[in-house]
Formats: structure tokens, sequence, C-alpha cells
């Protein structure tokens, strides 16, 4: 398929009455009375047994390890992110021609709006059972007219958290050099067996993902397989790695880590972007036959926050190239 023929097939794509850009964020709602009334104090070394780690990301700002701790006293959290989630949609946007959602570029009311949106559509939520901590997946979906829905899944929820300060894992790590969390295994990261050939479809997130729908199903993945659990890895026609079905991917070479450069594919994502900026990170390319069976490698995404990986399986499998766009309607 040529350039222009790949081109009007997006285009065609993005006309769909229920095509829509999208972001999705993570927001967190704790329901304790008391922490209103409590004073500040620092986090507790030690958590409740049923209590697990929280991954917080806008919620508290996308703050690393290397960061002051924040407590969680509200359950209407900042969302210090949403300047890279606006960006991150005005650039889809820009990329899909869509001249009417030019506003969204560098428009602090166009930010306004989206958090307003954000807010209201979780305001409007049941209100938990008091001592009940819940987190989120919110998705914000944008379309070509300038409409905006917002949408959410539960990832978890805990009840009875009677604890005045909680223990939370920080979004971003300081380093990707820091020493294991033995507490969490890794996410397991599987080669894909046909490559995925690259458009503005998988550079920026829409609700177009047969892509990545196609590449779990031929791993075997199944579709409520969270991506800290597992994950298959993607790579384009030249082997080049792209990223997974649902995160970034950093590699480390030469002592230096490196998440495959936007030339190679990969979706142009919030925490990509804040790896890249904090200096966690350069951009590269990383070949298929460079992977290692058991290399551990970071994946990160604006919902789980950042976590440890390792590859497994045959890293040498070979699979023709596929024209997607003749498979399940891909491009």
């Amino acid at each position: 398929m040529t350039n222009m023929h790949r081109t009007k097939l997006i285009a065609s794509v993005a006309r769909d009455p229920d095509f829509r850009i999208q972001t999705a964020l993570l927001w967190i709602r704790y329901n304790n009375p008391s922490l209103r009334r409590a004073t500040t104090r620092p986090f507790s070394s030690e958590h409740e047994p049923q209590l697990p780690e929280i991954v917080l990301s806008d919620a508290i700002q996308g703050r690393s390890s290397a960061d002051s701790k924040v407590d969680l006293r509200d359950d209407k959290p900042d969302l210090g992110l949403l300047l890279l989630h606006r960006d991150r949609l005005a650039a889809a946007a820009e990329a899909l021609g869509w001249g009417t959602l030019d506003c969204l570029k560098h428009d602090d009311a166009a930010l306004s709006i989206l958090k307003q949106a954000v807010e209201k559509y979780m305001a409007d939520l049941p209100p938990l059972p008091t001592s009940t901590l819940e987190s989120r997946k919110v998705r914000v979906l944008i379309a070509r007219t300038g409409k905006i829905t917002v949408d959410s899944t539960i990832i978890s929820l805990c009840q009875r958290v009677s604890r005045t300060s909680l223990l939370i894992k920080p979004f971003m790590p300081g380093s990707f050099d820091e020493p294991r969390d033995t507490d969490n295994p890794p996410c397991k990261v599987l080669l894909d067996t046909q490559p995925t050939r690259p458009s503005t479809l998988t550079t920026h997130k829409t609700l177009h993902r047969c892509m990545y729908t196609a590449a779990r199903e031929r791993v075997q993945l199944q579709p409520t397989t969270p991506p800290t659990a597992q994950e298959v890895l993607l790579y384009n026609p030249y082997n080049e790695i792209i990223e997974t079905s649902a995160c970034t991917i950093y590699f480390n070479r030469g002592g230096k880590w490196v998440t495959p450069a936007a030339i190679c594919g990969p979706n142009l994502g919030v925490t990509r972007r804040l790896a890249i900026e904090k200096g966690l990170c350069r951009q590269g390319t990383v070949e298929k036959r460079e992977l290692k069976d058991g290399e551990t490698v970071w994946l990160s995404n604006a919902v789980r926050g950042f976590f440890r990986g390792v590859l497994v399986g045959d890293d040498g499998r070979e699979g023709g190239v596929v024209e997607l766009d003749t498979r399940l309607g891909c491009v």
C-alpha cells in the first residue's frame, strides 16, 4: 500500500462519526471524613495488610520517588499532569487535520474546560462508603466537533481503609536504576509474531485500536489482562521496537535508558514525554535482534504509572510483513 492510499484510509477512519481522540488518567477517591480534620504528617513506612500500594499519577502531579511525599487529604486531587494530556490531545487533533480544535494548543481556557469536564463527571458518581478507597481509569474523549465525553472504569476498590495516612507508591521512579521492587512481580512482556506498520493512529491515541487488539490476540493475551501483568511488544516492518499495546517501553542500552524514537512509531504519550523531560531516558532505536530473553525493561502509562517488566519467550520469532490495513480493517 502506498503512503497516499494509507493517508486516505486514515482520513476515512477519522471521518467515522464514532471516532474520537482520547487520553486517559488516574483518579483516586477516598472517603474518610477524619482525614479532613487530621493534621498533616509524613507518610507511614508501613500500610494496612488489606491496603495495597496505590499508584497515583495526576492526583499527585506526577511526582517521582525523588520528590517530597504528599499526603492524600481530599477526594478531589489536583490534576497536575492535565497540561500534558491537553498537549497530547492537541497534537492528535493537529495530526488529523482537525482545525476546529486549534483552541487546544496552548489555551488556558481549553485546559480549564477539560478539567471541569473531568471534575463534573467524578462529582456526579455515587458517593463511596465510609473508609473506602477507589482508583479509576478516567478517559477523556474528544470528537472532531469539539464535543467532550468522559467515562471511567474501576481499577481497584479497597474497603475498611482506616489509616489517616496512606503509603503511596510514587508515580515515577527517580531513576530507572533504582533497586528492584521485590513486592511486585515484573510484567511479562511477549514479543509480537508479526510487525505493525506505524501511522498517525499509532503515534496518537484514538479509539481506533484494532492493531493493538490484533497484537494481543496473536500472543493470546486476554482483553482483561492488565498491562502490569502481561503485555505484547510491537515492532515495525524495519524490525524496530515500537511500544507495547498499552505502554511506553524503556530499555537499558550501554548503561543508558532508551525509549523508541518517534520515527519508529510509538504513541507520544504523557509518561513518555515526562520521562524524557525528567532525564530518565533518551530517544533511540532498539532493534528486535537486540532483545534478550529475561531482559529487564521499564514500562509506563498515565494510569498505571511506571513499573518494571521482563522480556519472556522466544525473541527469535519471525513473522512476514503484513499490510495491517488488510487485516481486521486495521491501519
